[in-house]
Formats: structure tokens, sequence, C-alpha cells
């Protein structure tokens, strides 16, 4: 949970920064002689340039991906985890006076279902990655 809510943190805080450099943005498709889309001056004697961590487009789409993908992994986890919960709190109710060997049957069981959650959940350090690995391109751009 903490990941995706750093993962979204990470994608708003780009998505501001980029707001930020906007103009810059727009300028690079100004060409004398041709009205600019926000004012519709045809002369454009001091276009905005985008200074050093600018952040592109594509820099805010692959943080929002990014945590798109970790917020789903963590529904998926919060879901399962429910799941084994409800499970347990039946199993508890039903172990009451249970033989040993049964209770170890559901024990096994749910450890299992553990197991599985927790593998559901470290799919959500790939998607961490996926995020470092974006915000080097992005700063590797802009150092370019």
């Amino acid at each position: 949970a903490e990941d995706a809510v750093e993962a979204r943190a990470h994608w708003l805080d780009l998505k501001e920064q980029r707001l930020h450099g906007i103009a810059a943005e727009l300028a690079a498709n100004l060409t004398d002689g041709t009205p600019c889309a926000v004012c519709g001056a045809t002369q454009h004697p001091a276009p905005a340039r985008k200074t050093a961590g600018h952040v592109d487009r594509e820099a805010e789409e692959r943080a929002l991906t990014a945590y798109q993908t970790a917020d789903e992994l963590r529904a998926q986890a919060e879901r399962h985890l429910g799941t084994v919960r409800e499970a347990l709190a039946a199993a508890t109710a039903e172990a009451g006076d249970a033989p040993t060997a049964q209770l170890a049957e559901e024990a096994e069981e749910l450890e299992g279902a553990y197991t599985r959650a927790r593998a559901t959940a470290s799919g959500l350090h790939a998607a961490q990655e996926e995020l470092r690995r974006a915000e080097g391109e992005r700063e590797q751009r802009v150092a370019a």
C-alpha cells in the first residue's frame, strides 16, 4: 500500500512540474508567422525555454502507468488478504474441537493462500523498478 501511495505522490509531483513548464512545451511548436495556439500572435520574440529538470509528457505518463500498476497490485493484494481473513475466520469458527490433523491441513491451505498473496504483492516491486527506470531516463534526457 505504501508503494502505491509513493508512486501516486511521484506521479502527481511530475504532473505539477510538467504544468509549471508547459509554456516551454507549447513554445517548442512555435514558428514565426504561424499563430500561437494560446494567444494567436504570429510573432514570437521571447518564447519560453525548457529548464533543467523539465518533465515531458512521456515521463509523466510513465509515472502514471507505474502508479496505476502499483495501485492495482495493492488492490489485488487487499482483496486477497480479505479472502484469506474470511477463510481464517471461518476456519476458526469451524475448528472448535477439530482434530489436530484437520487443523494442520487447514493451516497449510491458509499458508498457501498467504504465499500466493505475497507473490501477488511482489509484482509491486517490478512496478517500482519501472518507475525508477523512467525517472532515470527523464534525468538523462534533461541532462542531454
